[in-house]
């Protein structure tokens, strides 16, 4: 497709930019990633998510039930994603109800890529941005950011803190 100056806009930008009635959140999607402040937000806010993790398996592996449960053993060097792992693992010992953990799993696991992108790369590449707009929860949790990030955060810590031990 050629731009109202002659330039010629790849097909996959076009299809990304689609005035739709999904644009807003897609658009939600990259500003949160490209807009330096809003990156660094997002990295701080992943951050806080870790620690509110790490928090829990302090508090689990403390309860003398679980202290040799070794779904649970992290440090202070074990990446995120190893965190989220080793939480989707112990959450289900806990709680058996599957619809009450998944959406935490799903905005975490959402928060992660969003963290990935914003922290590990110098530019955001056109499949990374198709990829997390196309991402429901990743638009989900970039609306109205960082509200949606505050309260999904928020949302983590208050059911960990709620599992029963």
């Amino acid at each position: 497709m050629k731009s109202k100056i002659g330039t010629e806009i790849p097909d996959d930008l076009v299809a990304l930019l689609n005035p739709d009635d999904g644009l807003e959140g897609r658009l939600g999607v990259l500003n949160s990633l490209v807009q330096p402040a809003n990156a660094g937000e997002l990295i701080k806010l992943a951050a806080l998510a870790e620690e509110e993790i790490s928090a829990f398996f302090s508090r689990y592996l403390a309860h003398p039930k679980h202290a040799n449960d070794k779904d649970a053993k992290t440090n202070k060097g074990t990446k995120f994603s190893d965190k989220i792992k080793a939480l989707k693992k112990v959450v289900p010992k806990l709680d058996a109800d599957k619809t009450n953990h998944e959406t935490h799993f799903e905005f975490l696991d959402a928060l992660r890529a969003l963290r990935n992108t914003a922290a590990h790369s110098s530019g955001l590449s056109m499949a990374d941005a198709q990829k997390h707009a196309a991402n429901p929860v990743m638009v989900q949790i970039t609306a109205d950011f960082p509200k949606q990030l505050w309260a999904g955060v928020t949302s983590l810590r208050d059911y960990l803190a709620a599992l029963p031990l």
